[in-house]
Protein backbone atom coordinates (compact mmCIF):
# COMPACT_ATOMS: atom_id res chain seq x y z
CA UNK A 1 0.00 0.00 0.00
CA UNK A 2 2.84 2.38 0.78
CA UNK A 3 4.29 1.75 -2.69
CA UNK A 4 0.92 2.41 -4.30
CA UNK A 5 0.35 5.69 -2.45
CA UNK A 6 3.68 6.99 -3.69
CA UNK A 7 2.65 6.41 -7.29
CA UNK A 8 1.19 9.21 -9.33
CA UNK A 9 -2.48 8.74 -10.23
CA UNK A 10 -1.70 9.28 -13.92
CA UNK A 11 -2.39 5.86 -15.48
CA UNK A 12 0.76 5.34 -17.52
CA UNK A 13 3.10 6.50 -14.75
CA UNK A 14 1.17 4.51 -12.17
CA UNK A 15 1.65 1.29 -14.14
CA UNK A 16 5.30 2.12 -14.75
CA UNK A 17 5.85 2.70 -11.01
CA UNK A 18 4.25 -0.61 -10.08
CA UNK A 19 6.35 -2.36 -12.71
CA UNK A 20 9.58 -0.88 -11.38
CA UNK A 21 8.69 -1.94 -7.85
CA UNK A 22 7.92 -5.47 -9.02
CA UNK A 23 11.11 -5.81 -11.08
CA UNK A 24 13.15 -4.59 -8.13
CA UNK A 25 11.87 -7.58 -6.15
CA UNK A 26 12.73 -10.15 -8.83
CA UNK A 27 15.73 -12.20 -7.65
CA UNK A 28 19.01 -11.69 -9.44
CA UNK A 29 20.47 -14.70 -11.22
CA UNK A 30 23.80 -15.98 -9.99
CA UNK A 31 25.66 -18.15 -12.48
CA UNK A 32 28.81 -20.24 -12.01
CA UNK A 33 30.57 -22.66 -14.36
CA UNK A 34 32.35 -25.48 -12.55
CA UNK A 35 35.80 -26.69 -13.68
CA UNK A 36 34.16 -29.73 -15.33
CA UNK A 37 31.90 -27.48 -17.43
CA UNK A 38 28.60 -27.88 -15.55
CA UNK A 39 26.63 -24.63 -15.28
CA UNK A 40 25.13 -23.84 -11.86
CA UNK A 41 22.59 -21.03 -11.56
CA UNK A 42 20.25 -19.84 -8.84
CA UNK A 43 17.58 -17.23 -8.20
CA UNK A 44 17.17 -16.93 -4.45
CA UNK A 45 14.21 -15.52 -2.59
CA UNK A 46 12.74 -15.84 0.88
CA UNK A 47 10.51 -18.81 1.52
CA UNK A 48 10.41 -22.36 2.76
CA UNK A 49 10.76 -24.34 -0.48
CA UNK A 50 13.05 -24.56 -3.47
CA UNK A 51 12.94 -26.18 -6.87
CA UNK A 52 16.15 -27.83 -8.09
CA UNK A 53 16.53 -29.05 -11.63
CA UNK A 54 19.07 -30.83 -13.78
CA UNK A 55 18.54 -29.86 -17.41
CA UNK A 56 20.31 -31.80 -20.15
CA UNK A 57 20.83 -30.25 -23.56
CA UNK A 58 19.29 -33.10 -25.50
CA UNK A 59 15.82 -33.97 -26.73
CA UNK A 60 14.06 -35.49 -29.71
CA UNK A 61 15.48 -32.76 -31.95
CA UNK A 62 18.98 -34.17 -31.39
CA UNK A 63 17.97 -37.71 -32.38
CA UNK A 64 18.16 -39.67 -35.61
CA UNK A 65 15.44 -41.66 -37.34
CA UNK A 66 16.99 -44.81 -35.87
CA UNK A 67 16.95 -43.71 -32.22
CA UNK A 68 14.06 -41.22 -32.23
CA UNK A 69 12.31 -41.49 -28.88
CA UNK A 70 15.33 -42.52 -26.84
CA UNK A 71 15.57 -39.24 -24.86
CA UNK A 72 11.99 -39.66 -23.66
CA UNK A 73 12.50 -43.38 -23.01
CA UNK A 74 15.57 -42.63 -20.90
CA UNK A 75 13.53 -40.19 -18.84
CA UNK A 76 11.14 -43.06 -18.03
CA UNK A 77 14.02 -45.17 -16.75
CA UNK A 78 15.30 -42.43 -14.44
CA UNK A 79 13.22 -43.45 -11.44
CA UNK A 80 13.68 -47.21 -11.77
CA UNK A 81 16.65 -47.35 -9.45
CA UNK A 82 20.37 -46.66 -9.32
CA UNK A 83 23.45 -48.50 -8.09
CA UNK A 84 22.87 -46.77 -4.70
CA UNK A 85 19.08 -46.74 -4.44
CA UNK A 86 16.29 -49.08 -5.46
CA UNK A 87 13.13 -47.73 -7.05
CA UNK A 88 11.37 -48.09 -3.70
CA UNK A 89 14.14 -46.23 -1.86
CA UNK A 90 13.97 -43.34 -4.32
CA UNK A 91 10.24 -43.01 -3.89
CA UNK A 92 10.48 -43.36 -0.10
CA UNK A 93 13.17 -40.69 0.26
CA UNK A 94 11.17 -38.17 -1.76
CA UNK A 95 7.98 -39.02 0.10
CA UNK A 96 9.67 -38.71 3.50
CA UNK A 97 10.83 -35.23 2.55
CA UNK A 98 7.34 -34.25 1.46
CA UNK A 99 8.83 -33.37 -1.92
CA UNK A 100 8.07 -34.04 -5.55
CA UNK A 101 10.27 -35.52 -8.26
CA UNK A 102 9.39 -35.30 -11.95
CA UNK A 103 10.95 -35.43 -15.37
CA UNK A 104 9.93 -34.44 -18.87
CA UNK A 105 11.38 -34.34 -22.36
CA UNK A 106 10.98 -31.72 -25.07
CA UNK A 107 12.40 -31.38 -28.56
CA UNK A 108 15.38 -29.52 -27.09
CA UNK A 109 15.94 -30.64 -23.49
CA UNK A 110 15.44 -33.36 -20.91
CA UNK A 111 14.54 -32.03 -17.47
CA UNK A 112 14.70 -33.68 -14.03
CA UNK A 113 13.17 -31.49 -11.36
CA UNK A 114 12.39 -31.76 -7.67
CA UNK A 115 10.71 -29.42 -5.21
CA UNK A 116 11.59 -29.74 -1.52
CA UNK A 117 11.81 -27.82 1.72
CA UNK A 118 14.90 -25.65 1.98
CA UNK A 119 16.51 -27.85 4.62
CA UNK A 120 16.36 -30.86 2.26
CA UNK A 121 18.20 -29.28 -0.69
CA UNK A 122 21.34 -31.35 -0.04
CA UNK A 123 19.31 -34.57 -0.15
CA UNK A 124 17.56 -33.47 -3.34
CA UNK A 125 20.85 -32.72 -5.10
CA UNK A 126 22.19 -36.09 -4.01
CA UNK A 127 19.16 -37.87 -5.47
CA UNK A 128 19.33 -35.95 -8.76
CA UNK A 129 23.06 -36.61 -9.13
CA UNK A 130 22.48 -40.29 -8.38
CA UNK A 131 19.79 -40.57 -11.06
CA UNK A 132 21.89 -38.78 -13.68
CA UNK A 133 25.14 -40.67 -13.00
CA UNK A 134 24.21 -44.07 -11.57
CA UNK A 135 20.95 -45.29 -13.10
CA UNK A 136 21.01 -49.05 -13.63
CA UNK A 137 19.06 -49.41 -16.89
CA UNK A 138 18.06 -52.92 -15.90
CA UNK A 139 16.93 -54.96 -18.96
CA UNK A 140 13.79 -55.99 -17.05
CA UNK A 141 12.93 -52.31 -16.45
CA UNK A 142 13.59 -51.56 -20.12
CA UNK A 143 11.18 -54.27 -21.19
CA UNK A 144 8.53 -53.06 -18.75
CA UNK A 145 8.87 -49.40 -19.77
CA UNK A 146 8.42 -50.26 -23.43
CA UNK A 147 4.87 -51.24 -22.59
CA UNK A 148 4.39 -48.10 -20.50
CA UNK A 149 5.60 -45.80 -23.29
CA UNK A 150 3.47 -47.56 -25.90
CA UNK A 151 0.42 -47.05 -23.70
CA UNK A 152 1.44 -43.43 -23.26
CA UNK A 153 1.60 -43.13 -27.04
CA UNK A 154 -1.99 -44.37 -27.25
CA UNK A 155 -3.05 -41.70 -24.77
CA UNK A 156 -1.16 -38.95 -26.62
CA UNK A 157 -2.84 -39.97 -29.85
CA UNK A 158 -6.21 -39.57 -28.10
CA UNK A 159 -5.35 -36.01 -27.09
CA UNK A 160 -6.32 -33.96 -30.12
CA UNK A 161 -4.07 -30.99 -29.23
CA UNK A 162 -0.90 -33.10 -28.86
CA UNK A 163 -1.85 -35.30 -31.82
CA UNK A 164 -2.33 -32.31 -34.13
CA UNK A 165 0.80 -30.51 -32.88
CA UNK A 166 2.97 -33.58 -33.54
CA UNK A 167 1.67 -33.75 -37.10
CA UNK A 168 2.15 -30.01 -37.51
CA UNK A 169 5.84 -30.33 -36.61
CA UNK A 170 6.18 -33.29 -38.95
CA UNK A 171 4.93 -31.37 -42.00
CA UNK A 172 6.29 -27.91 -41.12
CA UNK A 173 9.81 -29.25 -40.45
CA UNK A 174 9.76 -32.18 -42.86
CA UNK A 175 13.22 -33.66 -43.40
CA UNK A 176 14.50 -32.34 -40.08
CA UNK A 177 14.73 -33.99 -36.66
CA UNK A 178 12.73 -31.04 -35.33
CA UNK A 179 9.78 -32.74 -37.02
CA UNK A 180 10.25 -35.95 -35.01
CA UNK A 181 7.77 -36.79 -32.27
CA UNK A 182 9.09 -36.78 -28.72
CA UNK A 183 7.92 -40.34 -28.02
CA UNK A 184 9.28 -41.74 -31.27
CA UNK A 185 7.73 -44.41 -33.51
CA UNK A 186 6.52 -47.75 -32.15
CA UNK A 187 9.23 -49.69 -34.00
CA UNK A 188 12.01 -47.73 -32.28
CA UNK A 189 10.46 -48.11 -28.82
CA UNK A 190 10.13 -51.85 -29.22
CA UNK A 191 13.79 -52.18 -30.23
CA UNK A 192 15.58 -50.03 -27.66
CA UNK A 193 18.37 -51.95 -25.89
CA UNK A 194 20.45 -51.34 -22.81
CA UNK A 195 23.55 -50.98 -24.98
CA UNK A 196 21.91 -48.30 -27.10
CA UNK A 197 20.71 -46.43 -24.02
CA UNK A 198 24.13 -46.46 -22.35
CA UNK A 199 25.73 -45.27 -25.60
CA UNK A 200 23.23 -42.41 -25.77
CA UNK A 201 23.90 -41.40 -22.14
CA UNK A 202 27.65 -41.45 -22.69
CA UNK A 203 27.24 -39.28 -25.79
CA UNK A 204 24.82 -36.64 -24.53
CA UNK A 205 24.86 -36.65 -20.71
CA UNK A 206 28.23 -34.93 -20.54
CA UNK A 207 29.18 -32.11 -18.19
CA UNK A 208 29.22 -29.47 -20.93
CA UNK A 209 25.60 -30.27 -21.84
CA UNK A 210 24.23 -30.08 -18.28
CA UNK A 211 23.00 -27.25 -16.10
CA UNK A 212 22.00 -27.51 -12.44
CA UNK A 213 19.61 -24.70 -11.51
CA UNK A 214 17.53 -23.80 -8.49
CA UNK A 215 14.95 -21.20 -7.55
CA UNK A 216 13.47 -20.28 -4.18
CA UNK A 217 14.97 -20.65 -0.71
CA UNK A 218 18.44 -21.63 -1.90
CA UNK A 219 21.91 -20.14 -1.44
CA UNK A 220 24.04 -20.02 -4.56
CA UNK A 221 27.35 -20.88 -2.93
CA UNK A 222 25.78 -23.92 -1.25
CA UNK A 223 24.34 -25.26 -4.52
CA UNK A 224 27.69 -24.71 -6.24
CA UNK A 225 29.46 -26.68 -3.51
CA UNK A 226 26.87 -29.46 -3.56
CA UNK A 227 27.01 -29.78 -7.35
CA UNK A 228 30.79 -29.81 -7.34
CA UNK A 229 30.73 -32.53 -4.66
CA UNK A 230 28.00 -34.72 -6.12
CA UNK A 231 28.43 -34.52 -9.90
CA UNK A 232 31.85 -36.14 -10.09
CA UNK A 233 31.16 -39.09 -12.41
CA UNK A 234 29.97 -37.23 -15.49
CA UNK A 235 31.83 -37.73 -18.73
CA UNK A 236 33.73 -34.53 -19.46
CA UNK A 237 33.22 -34.66 -23.22
CA UNK A 238 32.08 -36.69 -26.19
CA UNK A 239 31.87 -36.37 -29.95
CA UNK A 240 28.34 -35.01 -29.51
CA UNK A 241 29.32 -32.01 -27.36
CA UNK A 242 28.96 -29.70 -30.35
CA UNK A 243 25.70 -31.30 -31.49
CA UNK A 244 22.95 -28.68 -31.80
CA UNK A 245 19.48 -28.66 -33.26
CA UNK A 246 19.59 -28.79 -37.06
CA UNK A 247 18.74 -25.83 -39.24
CA UNK A 248 15.10 -26.63 -39.87
CA UNK A 249 13.50 -24.97 -42.88
CA UNK A 250 9.82 -24.10 -42.46
CA UNK A 251 7.60 -25.70 -45.09
CA UNK A 252 4.02 -24.73 -45.85
CA UNK A 253 1.87 -27.85 -46.17
CA UNK A 254 -1.54 -29.33 -45.36
CA UNK A 255 -2.56 -32.62 -43.72
CA UNK A 256 -6.14 -33.77 -43.08
CA UNK A 257 -6.46 -36.55 -40.51
CA UNK A 258 -9.70 -38.47 -40.22
CA UNK A 259 -10.26 -39.25 -36.56
CA UNK A 260 -12.94 -39.40 -33.89
CA UNK A 261 -10.69 -38.49 -30.95
CA UNK A 262 -12.46 -35.15 -30.50
CA UNK A 263 -16.16 -34.32 -30.28
CA UNK A 264 -15.51 -31.28 -32.49
CA UNK A 265 -13.44 -30.90 -35.60
CA UNK A 266 -10.07 -29.44 -34.69
CA UNK A 267 -7.29 -27.69 -36.52
CA UNK A 268 -3.97 -26.03 -35.99
CA UNK A 269 -2.41 -23.45 -38.31
CA UNK A 270 1.13 -22.12 -38.12
CA UNK A 271 3.33 -19.62 -39.88
CA UNK A 272 7.11 -19.51 -39.73
CA UNK A 273 8.09 -18.29 -36.27
CA UNK A 274 11.43 -17.29 -34.79
CA UNK A 275 14.27 -18.86 -32.81
CA UNK A 276 14.84 -18.04 -29.14
CA UNK A 277 17.67 -15.64 -29.97
CA UNK A 278 16.06 -14.03 -33.01
CA UNK A 279 15.41 -10.31 -32.98
CA UNK A 280 11.86 -11.11 -34.11
CA UNK A 281 11.06 -13.13 -31.00
CA UNK A 282 9.78 -10.20 -28.93
CA UNK A 283 7.65 -8.67 -31.75
CA UNK A 284 6.05 -12.06 -32.37
CA UNK A 285 5.32 -12.47 -28.65
CA UNK A 286 3.59 -9.10 -28.69
CA UNK A 287 1.54 -10.13 -31.75
CA UNK A 288 0.62 -13.44 -30.15
CA UNK A 289 -0.49 -11.59 -27.05
CA UNK A 290 -2.76 -9.39 -29.16
CA UNK A 291 -4.38 -12.35 -30.95
CA UNK A 292 -5.19 -14.11 -27.67
CA UNK A 293 -8.03 -16.63 -27.34
CA UNK A 294 -11.73 -17.03 -27.92
CA UNK A 295 -14.04 -19.60 -26.31
CA UNK A 296 -17.76 -19.67 -27.04
CA UNK A 297 -18.43 -21.56 -23.79
CA UNK A 298 -17.10 -18.88 -21.44
CA UNK A 299 -20.32 -16.87 -21.71
CA UNK A 300 -18.46 -13.56 -21.34
CA UNK A 301 -19.03 -10.32 -23.15
CA UNK A 302 -17.53 -9.71 -26.57
CA UNK A 303 -15.03 -7.15 -25.28
CA UNK A 304 -13.21 -9.76 -23.19
CA UNK A 305 -11.74 -11.31 -26.33
CA UNK A 306 -8.97 -9.96 -28.55
CA UNK A 307 -9.83 -8.31 -31.83
CA UNK A 308 -8.55 -10.97 -34.20
CA UNK A 309 -10.03 -13.95 -32.35
CA UNK A 310 -13.38 -12.19 -31.95
CA UNK A 311 -13.55 -11.01 -35.57
CA UNK A 312 -12.91 -14.52 -36.85
CA UNK A 313 -15.40 -16.11 -34.46
CA UNK A 314 -18.11 -13.51 -35.13
CA UNK A 315 -18.22 -14.34 -38.86
CA UNK A 316 -17.59 -18.10 -38.79
CA UNK A 317 -19.08 -21.14 -36.98
CA UNK A 318 -16.27 -21.43 -34.45
CA UNK A 319 -16.15 -22.77 -30.90
CA UNK A 320 -12.63 -21.75 -29.92
CA UNK A 321 -9.47 -20.06 -31.12
CA UNK A 322 -6.24 -20.16 -29.16
CA UNK A 323 -3.01 -18.49 -30.24
CA UNK A 324 0.40 -20.05 -29.61
CA UNK A 325 4.07 -19.47 -30.23
CA UNK A 326 6.68 -22.23 -30.09
CA UNK A 327 10.37 -21.41 -30.41
CA UNK A 328 13.51 -23.49 -30.70
CA UNK A 329 17.22 -22.83 -31.06
CA UNK A 330 17.03 -22.58 -34.86
CA UNK A 331 13.42 -21.87 -35.82
CA UNK A 332 9.88 -21.69 -34.51
CA UNK A 333 6.14 -21.68 -35.15
CA UNK A 334 3.52 -19.01 -34.55
CA UNK A 335 -0.19 -19.44 -35.15
CA UNK A 336 -3.38 -20.68 -33.56
CA UNK A 337 -5.53 -23.73 -32.94
CA UNK A 338 -9.27 -23.75 -33.54
CA UNK A 339 -12.31 -25.99 -33.21
CA UNK A 340 -15.69 -26.08 -34.93
CA UNK A 341 -18.71 -28.31 -35.39
CA UNK A 342 -18.60 -27.76 -39.17
CA UNK A 343 -17.22 -30.28 -41.65
CA UNK A 344 -16.20 -27.54 -44.04
CA UNK A 345 -13.39 -25.66 -42.30
CA UNK A 346 -12.19 -23.84 -45.39
CA UNK A 347 -14.11 -20.58 -44.67
CA UNK A 348 -12.80 -20.53 -41.09
CA UNK A 349 -9.21 -21.21 -42.15
CA UNK A 350 -9.44 -18.60 -44.90
CA UNK A 351 -10.75 -16.06 -42.39
CA UNK A 352 -7.93 -16.78 -39.93
CA UNK A 353 -5.22 -16.46 -42.59
CA UNK A 354 -6.78 -13.27 -43.97
CA UNK A 355 -6.96 -11.75 -40.49
CA UNK A 356 -3.30 -12.53 -39.81
CA UNK A 357 -2.36 -10.99 -43.18
CA UNK A 358 -4.39 -7.85 -42.45
CA UNK A 359 -2.77 -7.22 -39.06
CA UNK A 360 -0.08 -5.04 -40.63
CA UNK A 361 -2.81 -2.69 -41.89
CA UNK A 362 -5.38 -2.87 -39.09
CA UNK A 363 -3.31 -2.79 -35.90
CA UNK A 364 -3.15 0.55 -34.11
CA UNK A 365 -0.65 1.95 -31.62
CA UNK A 366 -3.26 1.44 -28.88
CA UNK A 367 -3.55 -2.24 -29.85
CA UNK A 368 0.21 -2.65 -29.65
CA UNK A 369 0.43 -0.90 -26.27
CA UNK A 370 -2.32 -3.11 -24.88
CA UNK A 371 -0.62 -6.26 -26.18
CA UNK A 372 2.70 -5.14 -24.69
CA UNK A 373 1.11 -4.76 -21.25
CA UNK A 374 -0.46 -8.22 -21.55
CA UNK A 375 2.90 -9.73 -22.47
CA UNK A 376 4.65 -8.04 -19.53
CA UNK A 377 1.98 -9.34 -17.19
CA UNK A 378 2.35 -12.90 -18.44
CA UNK A 379 6.14 -12.75 -18.07
CA UNK A 380 5.85 -11.33 -14.56
CA UNK A 381 3.36 -14.01 -13.50
CA UNK A 382 5.93 -16.66 -14.34
CA UNK A 383 7.87 -15.53 -11.29
CA UNK A 384 5.03 -16.50 -8.96
CA UNK A 385 6.24 -20.11 -8.72
CA UNK A 386 9.70 -21.56 -8.16
CA UNK A 387 9.18 -24.48 -10.55
CA UNK A 388 8.47 -22.44 -13.72
CA UNK A 389 11.31 -20.07 -12.83
CA UNK A 390 13.65 -23.03 -12.44
CA UNK A 391 12.60 -24.54 -15.77
CA UNK A 392 12.87 -21.25 -17.66
CA UNK A 393 16.26 -20.42 -16.16
CA UNK A 394 17.74 -23.76 -17.24
CA UNK A 395 16.27 -23.53 -20.73
CA UNK A 396 17.74 -20.06 -21.26
CA UNK A 397 21.18 -21.07 -19.99
CA UNK A 398 21.41 -23.99 -22.41
CA UNK A 399 19.68 -22.32 -25.37
CA UNK A 400 21.01 -18.77 -25.47
CA UNK A 401 23.86 -19.09 -22.97
CA UNK A 402 22.55 -16.75 -20.28
CA UNK A 403 19.55 -15.87 -18.14
CA UNK A 404 17.73 -12.86 -19.55
CA UNK A 405 16.71 -10.52 -16.68
CA UNK A 406 13.05 -9.56 -16.50
CA UNK A 407 13.97 -5.89 -16.77
CA UNK A 408 15.75 -6.60 -20.05
CA UNK A 409 12.60 -8.30 -21.35
CA UNK A 410 10.57 -5.27 -20.32
CA UNK A 411 13.05 -2.87 -21.97
CA UNK A 412 12.96 -4.85 -25.23
CA UNK A 413 9.17 -4.90 -25.15
CA UNK A 414 9.08 -1.13 -24.50
CA UNK A 415 11.30 -0.63 -27.58
CA UNK A 416 8.67 -2.22 -29.83
CA UNK A 417 6.49 0.23 -31.74
CA UNK A 418 3.74 -0.01 -34.35
CA UNK A 419 6.23 0.09 -37.25
CA UNK A 420 8.23 -2.88 -35.94
CA UNK A 421 5.01 -4.85 -35.45
CA UNK A 422 3.79 -4.02 -38.95
CA UNK A 423 7.10 -5.02 -40.54
CA UNK A 424 7.08 -8.29 -38.59
CA UNK A 425 3.50 -9.03 -39.69
CA UNK A 426 4.39 -8.45 -43.34
CA UNK A 427 7.38 -10.80 -43.19
CA UNK A 428 5.56 -13.62 -41.41
CA UNK A 429 1.91 -13.40 -42.46
CA UNK A 430 1.64 -11.71 -45.89
CA UNK A 431 1.96 -13.65 -49.17
CA UNK A 432 3.09 -16.83 -47.40
CA UNK A 433 1.96 -20.45 -47.16
CA UNK A 434 1.27 -21.65 -43.61
CA UNK A 435 1.24 -25.24 -42.43
CA UNK A 436 -2.20 -26.58 -41.52
CA UNK A 437 -3.39 -29.77 -39.82
CA UNK A 438 -7.07 -30.65 -39.46
CA UNK A 439 -8.42 -33.52 -37.35
CA UNK A 440 -11.88 -35.09 -37.39
CA UNK A 441 -14.59 -35.48 -40.02
CA UNK A 442 -13.28 -32.60 -42.13
CA UNK A 443 -13.79 -31.96 -45.83
CA UNK A 444 -10.58 -31.62 -47.84
CA UNK A 445 -9.82 -28.31 -49.52
CA UNK A 446 -7.39 -27.24 -52.22
CA UNK A 447 -4.19 -26.16 -50.49
CA UNK A 448 -3.04 -24.42 -53.66
CA UNK A 449 -5.48 -21.62 -52.83
CA UNK A 450 -4.06 -20.99 -49.37
CA UNK A 451 -1.24 -18.63 -50.33
CA UNK A 452 -3.71 -16.35 -52.13
CA UNK A 453 -5.64 -15.91 -48.86
CA UNK A 454 -2.63 -14.17 -47.32
CA UNK A 455 -2.23 -11.66 -50.17
CA UNK A 456 -3.31 -8.07 -49.85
Amino acid sequence: LVLMTRCTPVAGRYISCLRRNFVARVPLTQDTTLPNGVRVATESKAGQTAAISVIVNTGSGHETEKNNGIAHFLEHLAFKGTSKRSKHQLELEIENMGGTLNAFTSREHTVYITKVFKYDIDKAVDILSDIIQNSRYDPRDITYEKGVVLREMEEVNKNVEEFAMDHLHEIAFAGSSLGFTILGPQHNIENFTREGIVEYVNSYYTSKRIAVVAAGAVKHEELVALTDEKFTSLRLSSEQDSCTLPEAKFIGAYRNLESNISAKNYGVLAFKGASWSSGEMIPLLVIQSFIGTYDSYLGLGNEIFSNLAHRVASTNPCESIKSFITSYDTNGLVGCSFSSGERNLEPLIKSIISEYASLAKTLTSADVDRAKHRLKASLAMMYDGVVPVCEDMGRQLLTIGRRVPLQEFFDRIDAIDINIIRDTCVRHFVDVSPSIVTVGAVDDFDYENVKSWSKW
